[in-house]
């Protein structure tokens, strides 16, 4: 619903294309799935690095369907070098399950929970331009380190098993830790 709103608001303000030619940069968080994401990372991760960064430039083009998988996968992938900052990606206010803010997601859009990501942002608002993925994907080489923790793929029962974990620890609505669940799937 809310995604909803921001494309009306975008489409108010600047007019509607057919076809975005920004790509759909929310695009990740209409189905998003652990498993897909796990198997992303450890694909990469078992690249060297000019393959790997081969590998996430082609995702991030624009007229790719699955671009905006660049934003959760960069959260996985890289991490702050010291005494530096890994900001989030600019693709909007965020709306985050159990009425948290900011603060209690440093790896929004993401959270990890026993090494299995788990989308904690229900939607965007946007009244502006959005960052495309390839220039996060760009920030993050330029400015971050590659993350040493390694991932693998996770049986559905294990991510069925931390999801329930990850609700059981929140103040979470019944319709949230559905949403939620449904990421284990």
């Amino acid at each position: 619903m809310k995604r909803t709103w921001a494309a009306l608001l975008l489409c108010g303000l600047a007019g509607c294309p057919k076809e975005d030619p920004l790509g759909d940069v929310w695009g990740f968080t209409s189905d998003f799935r652990a498993s897909h994401f796990l198997g992303e990372a450890a694909r990469l991760q078992k690249l060297g690095a000019p393959a790997r960064e081969a590998a996430l430039r082609e995702l991030a083009r624009k007229s790719n369907k699955r671009a905006s998988d660049i934003f959760p996968l960069c959260r996985m992938l890289f991490e702050a070098r010291e005494g530096k900052e890994f900001r989030r990606p600019l693709i909007g206010g965020a709306d985050f399950v159990g009425n948290t803010d900011y603060a209690d997601w440093p790896l929004e859009p993401i959270a990890l929970c026993q090494g299995v990501p788990i989308l904690i942002v229900t939607g965007y608002i946007l009244a502006g331009v959005p960052e495309l993925p390839s220039m996060y994907l760009e920030y993050c080489f330029e400015t971050c380190k590659w993350r040493e923790e390694r991932f693998s793929p996770v049986d559905q029962e294990s991510r069925r098993r931390i999801l329930s974990e990850f609700i059981k620890s929140k103040s979470l609505d019944a319709r949230e830790a559905a949403w939620l669940r449904a990421q284990a799937d």
